[in-house]
């Protein structure tokens, strides 16, 4: 199970239960998604690492509710006019492909590389098929006319 930390904090304690009752079951709850980019390298500089690593001396309680909003700031601030923009309404195809990709999911350590193989698995399972489906060729796919 994968979720944001930050804004699962109430639903801990049942999660915690299921997981104990179910050793198959594995939690992943990073401070937050923008958290994980953040900490992914894919922006680089120092700068960022010394804001992750010591984050309440960067955030003014004043001007952000949560340390959540305070990531979600800085990764947009971060990213504007570059290829990478962030904003929390839609996904940038450029966190699902690629070098981006496979950074954010070395920073989700075992998970990601869990996530990855299982990405991995499935494309060779579907993506020839798929790729013919997708490509207007209905021959390829073995729908003949």
């Amino acid at each position: 199970m994968i979720a944001d930390g930050a804004a699962f904090g109430p639903e801990m304690g049942d999660v915690h239960l299921f997981a104990k009752a179910r050793p198959e079951v594995g939690v992943y709850l990073p401070e937050s998604f923008e958290w994980v980019i953040l900490d992914s390298g894919v922006i680089d500089g120092n700068r960022i690492k010394d804001i992750l690593d010591h984050t309440e001396d960067f955030v003014e309680s004043g001007e952000f509710f949560s340390w959540e909003r305070f990531f979600t700031h800085l990764l947009v601030q971060e990213t504007k006019d570059t290829y990478l923009r962030y904003t929390k309404a839609e996904l940038n195809s450029a966190y699902l492909n690629g070098r981006v990709l496979e950074s954010v999911l070395a920073a989700m350590g075992q998970v990601g590389s869990l996530l990855l193989r299982q990405g991995e698995a499935a494309n060779e399972r579907d993506g020839p098929r798929d790729r013919a489906e997708t490509s207007g060729d209905a021959s390829k796919s073995g729908d003949k006319k």
